[in-house]
């Protein structure tokens, strides 16, 4: 009794189902990403600064500022310390091979901002492990 009717290395081609860039993966092209960097927006803490000084000078609210630094109520800023005055939290890294439309709509934005964050004029798959920028870089220049 013959089970399969593939020859071995057709067979182990089929099972792999491995995608190289420009194959297709449910109908949408394998696309190579060039993720745009950000400069994320520091402020070096000066002597007798604190947490509302910082706010009020860079217009953010307080919780914004403790949240993005990973600070507590009882945190004591050091002179020279460094505080992220935007969030920096921007990227996202696919863990598995996704297309960008569902990548979108884990992320709740809109296809077409995803698109032009990244520099990207379709829909396609990306492998695991691609950086995407969530965030619009332009929130990011100085």
């Amino acid at each position: 009794m013959k089970l399969f009717n593939l020859d071995p290395v057709d067979y182990l081609a089929k099972v792999e189902n491995v995608s190289k860039l420009g194959e297709e993966s449910n109908g949408l092209s394998v696309i190579e990403v060039q993720t745009p960097s950000i400069t994320i927006p520091q402020h070096t803490v000066g002597k007798n600064e604190y947490l509302y000084t910082i706010s009020t000078k860079f217009n953010i609210k307080i919780e914004a500022l403790k949240r993005w630094n990973k600070l507590t109520s009882e945190s004591n800023l050091k002179a020279g310390q460094k505080l992220y005055l935007a969030n920096p939290d921007v990227y996202y890294v696919t863990k598995d091979k996704q297309s960008l439309s569902e990548i979108a709509d884990h992320l709740n934005v809109a296809l077409s901002q995803l698109l032009v964050w990244n520099n990207l004029t379709q829909d396609g798959v990306v492998m695991a492990g691609t950086k995407l920028l969530k965030v619009d870089a332009e929130r990011y220049k100085k």
